[in-house]
């Protein structure tokens, strides 16, 4: 079967995630409702702990989420066993986790890890640009024949999107891709994610807190506090309603209101407007 026929829809219902700590259970996701169409590239931002990388990591199946159900095409991937996992990520699903050597065989080279991925796909990978010619695209030449281990982060990082890249995914999920490179570099990996996105079709997501990354996808999800909160499409803004009803404000305008605050809303001319009322008694900190 010829992978190479485009991305595959990615659908989230409902997720919740839930860390055992030792100070009790943290919530990182509280209910995210997201749909990804097949083809799509889209950007996951939003700050540090707000659940952007464990949704990824959902999506991936390094993790199953504590309530919901997660879809990527026809995979259930909510309820599948890990030899299932497995079996997606080897043919359908690539991951390229931030930390680069998490992606990588230490011990081979760099022409190795490509080889490595495609070694069972066969006829899956037909049309593929050669090995050769991913680790040429990312500036990795010179490498091809270099131990892993020996490479700087930022040369490990790029060799882990290309291994991802080799065996031409369906939906290719990257962990912060650029969060260890500067100038050139940062153009070449922004410039061939838009390329595996355009020449095979395939589904895109990307964790990002480079604005400038975001911004070169034409959709942008924020997530905040566990939730979808906003979204980005060409440039538009806009806020997005949970399954509860609720609308997060931004974090810019939140800001203007203390802990408790109560705020006079009104409709205005068909707009909704949310001001401070002069009778706010916020609680005590």
């Amino acid at each position: 079967m010829n992978r190479r026929q485009g991305g595959l829809p990615i659908t989230c219902q409902d997720l919740f995630h839930i860390y055992p700590t030792a100070e009790g259970a943290l919530v990182a996701l509280r209910g995210i409702d997201l749909e990804i169409d097949a083809g799509a590239m889209v950007a996951l931002v939003g700050a540090s702990g707000t659940g952007k990388s464990t949704l990824l990591n959902l999506m991936g199946g390094l993790i199953a989420p504590s309530a919901g159900s997660l879809w990527i095409g026809d995979y259930h991937v909510s309820e599948m066993a890990p030899t299932q996992i497995m079996e997606m990520r080897a043919h359908d699903v690539a991951l390229v986790l931030q930390e680069p050597s998490a992606n990588l065989l230490s011990y081979a080279t760099a022409l190795d890890n490509l080889r490595w991925v495609r070694r069972n796909l066969g006829d899956a990978v037909a049309g593929a640009p050669p090995a050769e010619e991913l680790l040429e695209r990312l500036g990795l030449a010179s490498l091809a024949h270099q131990r892993v281990a020996t490479m700087s982060g930022g040369e490990q990082q790029r060799v882990a999107l290309a291994s991802a890249m080799a065996g031409s995914p369906r939906v290719l999920l990257v962990d912060e891709p650029t969060s260890q490179l500067e100038g050139d570099e940062r153009e070449v990996v922004i410039s061939l994610l838009n390329s595996i996105n355009q020449e095979i079709g395939a589904t895109v997501v990307i964790v990002t807190h480079d604005e400038e990354v975001a911004a070169r996808l034409p959709r942008t999800v924020v997530v905040q506090d566990g939730r979808v909160a906003f979204e980005r499409r060409a440039d538009s803004r806009y806020a997005v309603v949970g399954t509860d009803r609720s609308v997060q404000l931004p974090e810019t305008s939140a800001a203007g209101f203390e802990r408790g605050a109560m705020v006079e809303m009104a409709e205005e001319g068909g707009a909704i407007v949310i001001r401070p009322s002069r009778d706010s008694n916020p609680d005590p900190k």
